[in-house]
């Protein structure tokens, strides 16, 4: 979190033991690769998460949130926390937070399921596809049967 939300997040985790909040941090990656586990939304931040195998409680914050989370969810490499709207997120953020700082198996079965998802080879996958569309049209000229 940044500003205000810096320290509001921090005031209300004051009484947690192991939690530490980072604010405006230069790079995450690395505090990412140290964690246990994170909570975040679900935008950009939880594809890194998942693609540095950090376990992650979710929480919908928009609209746009809503397929990142749903995926990664259906994979089982995140649990989700519920939407900003519901009255029982910071409950359910606990209990999930909780269930999962007593289960370092699931941690690491989230981690590993994330990680496999998000695996950084998305681009060359697609680099990979757009060639084979490219080539096709000669291919086939040349006499090749497309299957």
């Amino acid at each position: 979190p940044v500003g205000d939300a810096a320290d509001a997040v921090a005031r209300a985790l004051a009484g947690v033991g192991g939690v530490t909040v980072h604010a405006a941090a230069e790079s995450l990656r690395p505090l990412m690769l140290a964690a246990d586990l994170a909570v975040s939304g679900g935008g950009v931040t939880a594809l890194e998460l998942a693609a540095t195998a950090t376990p992650t409680v979710a929480g919908r914050f928009s609209e746009n949130q809503r397929r990142n989370l749903d995926g990664l969810e259906h994979a089982g490499a995140l649990v989700p926390a519920g939407d900003a709207a519901d009255s029982g997120l910071a409950a359910a953020v606990e209990a999930a937070v909780a269930a999962l700082a007593r289960d370092p198996v699931r941690r690491r079965r989230l981690g590993e399921l994330g990680r496999y998802l998000v695996d950084g080879r998305g681009a060359t996958r697609v680099a990979d596809e757009l060639r084979a569309l490219v080539t096709a049209p000669a291919a086939i000229a040349a006499g090749a049967r497309p299957c």
